[in-house]
């Protein structure tokens, strides 16, 4: 099977999706999956994808870059403007069996998502949490009414919506969505150092390290 992965960006300050569609992406390609990687990247913040496509490229995987468009400014590259990147999709995407698209808000996405639908190909989403109501609601850039409308719109196309907890579908999911809908936790990859192969019994008061921002949907309080 050859599956075709799209992702807003692989930089690091693109947020968790950098970090996870690619451990979903390499997890599949050790099951004998065979992905195609690809990407819109802005040159200035180019070289902090260098990890990521390593570990890809280490894996096997066939990654493809396309530079983001300055039509929109800043607004670029959060909503993955491509115009290069969306002229590819629409022109090869009939080679693959599969479409597999990571998060919601972006050209890529949509684009990717028409192509499919053309295509008679099936498009899947990871949406990592952009779908639920608390990602919509505190929407900055974009108007929620805008998001609810491109919500619905992805659950009456999408073949299957990947979430990475029963929470995150339950806020994300509508009644009657026709698109269907499966938990799978965020894959690890790589081997953990012998060392770190250890259970021990703790007789005092734990000591719990959180690694993350500090934004209401991390729920620090309530660790």
């Amino acid at each position: 099977m050859r599956v075709l992965r799209i992702v807003g960006g692989l930089d690091p300050g693109f947020g968790g999706p950098s970090e996870s569609a690619v451990n979903q992406c390499i997890a599949t390609q050790a099951a004998g999956i065979e992905n195609t990687f690809i990407y819109p990247f802005h040159p200035s913040i180019s070289a902090k994808n260098d990890s990521a496509l390593t570990r890809l490229h280490s894996a096997g995987v066939v990654t493809r870059s396309f530079r983001i468009s300055r039509v929109a400014g800043r607004h670029s590259h959060r909503w993955a403007l491509s115009a290069s990147l969306s002229a590819w999709t629409l022109r090869e995407l009939r080679r693959y069996d599969l479409v597999h698209i990571h998060s919601a808000w972006g050209a890529a996405q949509l684009v990717a998502l028409r192509a499919a639908s053309h295509a008679g190909r099936p498009c899947i989403m990871t949406p990592h949490e952009s779908l639920t109501r608390f990602d919509i609601e505190n929407s900055s850039s974009v108007p929620p009414k805008l998001k609810y409308a491109l919500r619905r719109r992805y659950l009456a196309k999408l073949s299957l919506i990947v979430f990475s907890s029963s929470l995150e579908m339950r806020d994300s999911m509508l009644e009657g969505a026709r698109a269907r809908a499966v938990v799978i936790p965020h894959p690890v990859t790589g081997i953990l150092p012998e060392e770190a192969m250890f259970h021990r019994e703790v007789k005092e008061t734990p000591v719990i390290g959180f690694l993350g921002r500090l934004h209401p949907k991390k729920n620090v309080e309530l660790l």
